[in-house]
């Protein structure tokens, strides 16, 4: 799996890691928006998971191919 670092994509399909609980059960989520530091990598990530819109880390989402 890629992390969302490399895509650097808005909208993309994601899943969102959780390390108490097996990957089948990992909650999916959709990229609103990439947030910078100030060395213009990509840092985190404000994604909706359901109707909740939340910033995470990049480190926990991984992306998914979708074709």
């Amino acid at each position: 799996m890629q992390s969302v670092e490399k895509t650097n994509s808005v909208f993309r399909l994601v899943v969102l890691y959780d390390g108490e609980t097996p990957r089948s059960t990992w909650k999916l989520a959709v990229v609103q928006e990439v947030v910078k530091g100030n060395d213009g990598l990509v840092r985190s990530a404000k994604i909706r998971v359901g109707n909740k819109l939340i910033s995470i880390p990049i480190t926990k989402l991984y992306s998914l191919e979708v074709k």
